[in-house]
């Protein structure tokens, strides 16, 4: 909450998780177990979607799994021990070429949607 009033100073209206229930918010890696199961058929042989990445373009859109709306972070924001995803500037650019890279090739009809998850270690 404390990084929510911090945002709401600056203009910036937030939201939590549990505020944008019923929605769900997925990491990229679920989202990839998901999509595995795309095209599994065992009496023809396929075997569904390689355990590739989803990238910025499909990570843009809301997806109805099960009855469940579901919206997905981008790679970006994975958690990872590796330093650089520490390194805020950084991270600045790449959402910022995420967010160009989606505005260029978005062709779906409506408007993307992009999840941009912050965390207070990130504010400080």
């Amino acid at each position: 909450m404390r990084l929510q009033a911090m945002m709401a100073t600056y203009g910036i209206h937030t939201q939590t998780p549990h505020e944008v229930e019923p929605v769900q918010i997925w990491s990229p890696s679920q989202l990839v177990k998901i999509y595995e199961y795309l095209g599994v058929s065992k009496k023809l042989g396929l075997k569904g979607r390689p355990p590739r990445p989803i990238g910025a373009l499909g990570t843009s859109k809301l997806y109805r799994i099960c009855g469940q709306t579901v919206i997905c972070y981008p790679l970006i924001f994975e958690v990872s021990d590796f330093y650089l995803s520490h390194d805020m500037a950084l991270l600045i650019d790449d959402i910022k070429n995420e967010l160009h890279f989606v505005g260029k090739y978005w062709r779906m009809s409506g408007r993307p949607t992009v999840c941009i998850l912050i965390r207070e270690e990130h504010m400080r």
